[in-house]
């Protein structure tokens, strides 16, 4: 009998050892798991682009004639089989929005009889950016409720890093209409991403429309830096 109560005690105390070394290897796979959280949310926001083309796991390569201002020329990336979003109306859930469709903002856009209420001014306090004011009344969550003015900033701000990626890559188009289809694909996918609500709407217009009204901006001051020489240059391609 003593024997057996002496064995059942050293089962107890080999299982308390196990237990307490799982408990140190839980310990040390959590803070692991946080620091790759952190490193991955660190190289999303620097390299998108290298991101997505290891996101799946199918990577495609192709060769592209693109038109990198004003200059043609082969370029070779590694591109997702990752379409753009596709959203289809669902009024227990757009019911709120005013501009599901594009047709709904039409007389607001330039020269349109409501061109001066397309976009509303906000107040965003000390803290808010000093280049931002006025919000276009299409930018709306799925409450209906406007973007607020950080949020938005952020959203220019990532469209302005995804122009600069295709710049460095040699996919920029000379105006926005003549972007191609797979630099417009990087662009929806990366915004529906990182705000998911700009995405809900048809056939994602309303990243379509802002980035056409933001890339205008962006392609006259890259003109004026090259002008002055303090313009970045593109990355050469592989073998140049």
């Amino acid at each position: 009998m003593a024997a057996e109560h002496a064995y059942a005690l050293q089962l107890v105390h080999n299982l308390r050892n196990k237990v307490y070394e799982l408990e140190k290897s839980n310990i040390s796979l959590s803070a692991t798991v946080r620091t790759l959280q952190n490193a991955y949310k660190v190289l999303a926001t620097a390299q998108p682009a290298l991101v997505e083309a290891s996101s799946n796991s199918e990577p495609l390569t192709r060769s592209i004639e693109v038109n990198a201002l004003g200059r043609q020329g082969n370029a070779t990336r590694h591109i997702t089989r990752t379409p753009a979003p596709t959203v289809t109306y669902d009024k227990s859930k757009h019911g709120k929005l005013r501009f599901f469709y594009r047709e709904q903002f039409r007389p607001y856009m330039k020269g349109q009889p409501k061109s001066d209420l397309a976009t509303i001014e906000v107040d965003g306090g000390s803290g808010a950016p000093s280049r931002v004011k006025n919000i276009p009344i299409y930018m709306e969550s799925l409450d209906g409720t406007l973007m607020n003015l950080q949020r938005y900033s952020d959203l220019r701000a990532h469209l302005r890093a995804l122009f600069q990626t295709l710049l460095d890559e040699g996919l920029a188009p000379t105006v926005w209409s003549k972007i191609n289809d797979t630099a417009l694909n990087y662009v929806l996918v990366q915004v529906s991403r990182s705000f998911p609500e700009v995405a809900e709407c048809e056939n994602s217009w309303k990243i379509r429309y802002l980035a056409s009204q933001l890339y205008s901006d962006f392609g006259r001051e890259r003109g004026e830096a090259a002008a002055s020489g303090t313009g970045s240059k593109k990355r050469p391609r592989d073998g140049d």
